[in-house]
């Protein structure tokens, strides 16, 4: 059973600690903190549909899915708010999102178990009724978002 510990940064740092029972399976858990140090957790199942060794490292390709919950603040500061010419910062906030990802990554590991993977997404709110706004005008609930994934770790 392969063990890896290791940073993701999606929108924020993230701690990500995952076990793979079998070579294309694998369950993993976050904890991180937002831009404003608010708390963030995470849980994620990820399977390897493809995976092989080119000049000794381990390299696959990896789709992973995810569930996570935390605060949420989107600001809007290109726009003025109340009509006139200038900026004026606007913000959709929660209290408490919960998102839906899903990601499509590449990954190498070293002999030495030095893991590196770099992936993009999609990430899904999944409860927008919890969006309210600080402002009189704000846009609406968040799209899906695009997502890039950094990961650095070690695998053991």
């Amino acid at each position: 059973m392969a063990r890896t510990f290791g940073l993701r940064i999606p929108q924020r740092w993230v701690l990500v600690g995952a076990v793979h029972p079998l070579n294309f399976l694998g369950a993993g858990l976050g904890v991180g903190v937002d831009p404003s140090g608010n708390p963030q957790f995470a849980a994620l199942a990820r399977v390897r549909p493809v995976s092989g060794i080119l000049k000794s490292r381990k390299h696959a390709l990896l789709v992973e899915f995810a569930l996570s919950h935390g605060t949420y603040r989107r600001i809007f500061s290109k726009v003025s708010c109340d009509g006139s010419e200038g900026a004026c910062p606007r913000f959709n906030i929660s209290d408490s999102a919960h998102w839906a990802h899903a990601d499509v990554a590449w990954e190498t590991v070293s002999k030495s178990g030095l893991s590196v993977r770099l992936g993009v997404g999609v990430a899904m709110l999944l409860n927008p009724s919890s969006m309210y706004c600080e402002s009189e005008r704000c846009a609406a609930a968040p799209l899906p978002l695009a997502t890039l994934t950094v990961g650095v770790g070690y695998a053991f």
